[in-house]
């Protein structure tokens, strides 16, 4: 889920139903962390770790209409009261299709997110315990 640019062409489709429109185009820097509200300090520390690499970093769908957040791998430890964010570049029309073939992915940015992913696990390892943020 990281290496595709965030498009939804029509938001009455049911498949985006409740986000906006937006483009692939608008979307080529653009990651978006989830579980950033149930641990903020997971977010912040994010955000340091994208310092170099300059992603821009959204927080926006822990509480979309589609639950994405509740639909992740990563809602069984939120549930449980263990801090846990994931990243993710959003949804496309590919998504869950067999049109979602590995030409299509940004191999660049993936890199990038994945160089994110890693100075976030080194810097969540090497600081303090992340608190939980109950909901």
């Amino acid at each position: 889920m990281i290496g595709r640019d965030e498009d939804i062409p029509d938001p009455d489709d049911p498949r985006y139903h409740g986000f906006a429109k937006t483009r692939a185009a608008q979307n080529v820097n653009v990651v978006h962390l989830l579980g950033y509200s149930y641990a903020p300090d997971l977010a912040r520390a994010a955000e340091v770790a994208n310092e170099p690499i300059r992603l821009t970093i959204k927080q926006d769908y822990d509480r979309d209409s589609q639950h994405l957040v509740r639909r992740s791998d990563n809602w069984p430890f939120l549930q449980r009261g263990i801090p846990a964010v994931f990243l993710t570049t959003g949804l496309h029309p590919d998504y869950h299709t067999p049109d979602d073939d590995t030409e299509r992915i940004d191999f660049p940015k993936l890199e990038r997110i994945t160089e994110l992913a890693s100075r976030l696990v080194w810097l969540a390892a090497d600081g303090d315990a992340p608190r939980f943020n109950a909901q």
